[in-house]
């Protein structure tokens, strides 16, 4: 059951780093 919520957790921290990566590549003055 452990093992379940590991592999869970790591796929979800994958998909946020593809998120973040999409939203480093935006200029940072877009913020305002």
């Amino acid at each position: 059951m452990h093992e379940d919520a590991q592999r869970r957790m790591n796929r979800d921290v994958a998909e946020n780093e593809d998120l973040y990566g999409a939203f480093a590549a935006t200029p940072k003055d877009d913020e305002e």
